[in-house]
């Protein structure tokens, strides 16, 4: 009897944080800006500036931004990335059950120290290229290579939900909030579940040179916008592909063996399951407006600096991925782009 309470107690353990996550439903199929955007620094304070509007606030531009910083912007869920287990994940402050042998007495049975859940958001935006159009106003542009001539093209926002054709030249900002170090690595996923080598996008000593501290209200741009080829081209290697997977991590502590380098930096299957460890799956919100509307300089002046952070009256994310984790847990999002069927 007490052996079977035993095993109970053990299998508790293990599956413990992910019935957390899975009975913890969205309380409604929406959600607002408010949380995300009190988190930002106000305009002013030292982390951010004061918005820049004159160039930006003529005609449809000076739409455009209102829609993007309105207060309690709206978002509608889309799709819950549960988490994969591949073995019992270590708790925070847990205690380990005794194993009993014939000649022990019988000893209490353990009980699992949950650590405090909090909820956590992680912005995104993906940006898809295009041709200027005059409704953009002044914004932002990136050299595309147009068979022998080179175009200067807007970045559009666009929905996690969008699924990206060949050729398509795409980018992507990541936006904190919380105080950490960040990582990207990027592989390609196949039809038959397999995945291709993955590679450390972020941090590279191209983008912010090799600086991946960030904050609350911190924007990343990947790539960098003073790459020479600041996009990516949607090009896939087999025959098979079914997309690309991004993998998000955000650690207290910087990881000592992640090497930064010029360009992107192989990293083993062995290191990246170490990342999976922290998952714990997130839900996923798109914003209900804002799609189509190009790239700002406020984003851009705030990707390219390292003292500079976007404030709570500047453009907000197109997607939030929300998660609960403890306080001290990386946070860990899988983001995953689906080709165009």
């Amino acid at each position: 009897m007490h052996l079977l309470r035993l095993i109970l107690t053990i299998f508790a353990v293990a599956i413990l944080p992910l019935c957390v996550y899975m009975q913890d439903l969205p309380p409604s199929r929406t959600i607002t800006s408010e949380e995300f955007q009190s988190k930002r620094p106000q305009a002013g304070s030292a982390a951010g500036t004061t918005p820049r509007r004159p160039a930006e606030s003529a005609g449809g531009q000076k739409k455009s931004l209102e829609i993007l910083s309105r207060a309690r912007r709206k978002y509608s869920f889309v799709s819950r990335i549960s988490p994969v287990r591949t073995s019992r994940p270590a708790l925070t402050n847990s205690a380990s059950p005794p194993v009993p042998t014939r000649q022990t007495a019988v000893q209490p049975v353990a009980t699992a120290v949950v650590p405090k859940l909090k909820a956590e958001e992680l912005g995104v935006t993906f940006w898809r290229l295009r041709p200027v159009v005059d409704t953009d106003g002044d914004v932002p542009t990136f050299p595309v290579r147009i068979g022998e001539s080179v175009q200067q093209w807007a970045a559009e926002r666009v929905k996690s939900s969008t699924r990206f054709k060949p050729g398509d030249r795409v980018r992507f900002t990541v936006e904190a909030s919380r105080t950490g170090f960040l990582y990207i690595a990027n592989r390609e996923v196949y039809s038959d579940g397999s995945t291709g080598e993955a590679e450390i996008i972020f941090p590279t000593l191209r983008t912010r040179s090799g600086d991946n501290h960030v904050s609350a209200g911190t924007l990343v741009e990947i790539p960098a916008s003073t790459d020479s080829v600041p996009y990516f081209t949607v090009q896939p290697r087999r025959s098979d592909y079914s997309g690309e997977e991004l993998i998000v991590v955000i650690t207290t502590k910087e990881m000592p063996d992640i090497e930064k380098g010029l360009r992107p930096m192989p990293i083993s299957r062995e290191s990246l399951n170490k990342w999976f460890e922290w998952q714990m799956g997130a839900d996923v919100y798109d914003a209900d407006d804002g799609e189509g509307i190009a790239y700002t300089r406020s984003e851009a002046e705030a990707a390219e600096s390292t003292s500079r952070s976007l404030t709570r009256e500047e453009p907000l994310p197109q997607t939030i991925y929300r998660l609960k984790i403890a306080k001290e847990t990386p946070l860990f999002v899988i983001i995953r782009m689906e080709p165009a069927k």
